[in-house]
């Protein structure tokens, strides 16, 4: 068989993984517009989903098993403890592995319509694309600054070069998940740890949009917790 013949028959695939806590009332709403970008998706390449239960104590469980059970895409796991998001991820990113690999949060803070634009990157020669706010609605001022402070002592303490708004919306080859997976920590700081390892990088813009649905998680202690883990 030729290498042009092995190229054919091998087709891309692609995980998206979504970290997931008490999300029952978007739910809905994240299996309509999912359903939409794997359908363009898989124009191109295979697409597996998983929904990561981070130990939720709603709806969110039954939900989102019933939504496995009618499409052949979806896939869920529940964590047995309550690990937070990063744990969450990582946790998916073992199980589903694919040529690339894209995160983003349950909430449709961030959107999945983005993905194909992230995948365009990766094909052009990106191992790890940055989805990176230009912008974020609905967030307090406080909020903001907490972001930039956090992010520039990271750059100029730490030394590690993250985008400078923040990113919670990424897109890694293979080859990027592999190392993450053998370097990350027990608490890790996925983005940072992401950020040190020296994969080539590209980025696309968005607006992070305020949150329809859920109610933040995000409070100071878990400020804290990750500045501190950071």
């Amino acid at each position: 068989m030729t290498m042009k013949q092995e190229k054919k028959q091998h087709q891309e695939s692609i995980s998206i993984v979504f970290p997931v806590f008490n999300e029952e009332k978007g739910i809905a709403s994240l299996l309509e517009r999912i359903e939409k970008t794997v359908m363009i998706l898989s124009e191109t390449m295979r697409v597996n989903v998983v929904f990561v239960d981070d130990h939720s104590s709603d709806q969110t469980p039954e939900l989102l098993k019933e939504a496995c059970r009618t499409n052949s895409a979806f896939k869920y796991m529940r964590l047995s403890v309550n690990s937070g998001s990063h744990v969450a991820i990582i946790a998916g990113m073992e199980q589903v592995p694919g040529d690339c690999t894209v995160f983003l949060a349950s909430d449709l803070q961030d959107p999945p319509e983005l993905i194909p634009k992230l995948v365009e990157q990766w094909r052009a020669g990106a191992q790890v694309v940055w989805a990176t706010r230009k912008g974020r609605e609905g967030v307090s001022r406080s909020d903001i600054l907490f972001s930039r402070l956090f992010y520039w002592l990271v750059r100029m303490v730490g030394g590690v070069r993250t985008p400078p708004q923040g990113s919670d919306f990424v897109l890694l080859d293979q080859r990027v998940v592999s190392a993450v997976l053998k370097s990350s920590s027990h608490r890790p700081n996925l983005l940072m740890e992401i950020a040190v390892l020296g994969f080539r990088e590209a980025s696309v813009d968005y607006v992070k949009k305020a949150r329809t649905y859920s109610v933040s998680k995000w409070n100071f202690e878990a400020k804290l917790r990750m500045v501190i883990n950071s």
